[in-house]
C-alpha cells in the first residue's frame, strides 16, 4: 500500500510525458500572425482544453486568428470568449480570450 501513491505519481508523470505538447504549440504557431500578440497559452491536458489570451489592434484581426486556429488540428470548437479595449494604453489594443477544445489523441 505504501507504494500506491508513488505508482499513481509515476503514472501521472508518464501521462504528462506522453502528452503531445509540441503538436498543440505548433498549431497555435501556424495560426499566428503579426497582427496579434500572444500573452498566454494555457493548456489543460486533463480537460482537453486550451485558453489563449492575447491582444490585437483590430477586432477583425482577432476574428481572423480565431478562424485560422479553427483550421488547425488538434484544435476544435475554437471560440472567442471575450474582448476588452485596454483604455489605459494610448494605442488602445484589444485584449481577447479564446477557448478551444484540444484533441490530444491526434
Amino acid at each position: 500500500r505504501a507504494a500506491e501513491p508513488e505508482a499513481a505519481e509515476a503514472a501521472e508523470i508518464a501521462r504528462q510525458l506522453a502528452t503531445p505538447w509540441q503538436k498543440l504549440f505548433q498549431s497555435v504557431e501556424r495560426a499566428y500572425s503579426d497582427e496579434v500578440a500572444l500573452l498566454s497559452v494555457q493548456p489543460d491536458a486533463q480537460r482537453g482544453s486550451v485558453s489563449i489570451i492575447g491582444e490585437a489592434k483590430e477586432y477583425g484581426d482577432v476574428l481572423s486568428f480565431v478562424r485560422r486556429l479553427n483550421q488547425q488540428a488538434p484544435l476544435g470548437d475554437v471560440h472567442l470568449v471575450g474582448t476588452e479595449i485596454k483604455e489605459s494604453d494610448p494605442q488602445r489594443p484589444m485584449l481577447f480570450t479564446i477557448a478551444a477544445r484540444w484533441r490530444i489523441s491526434q
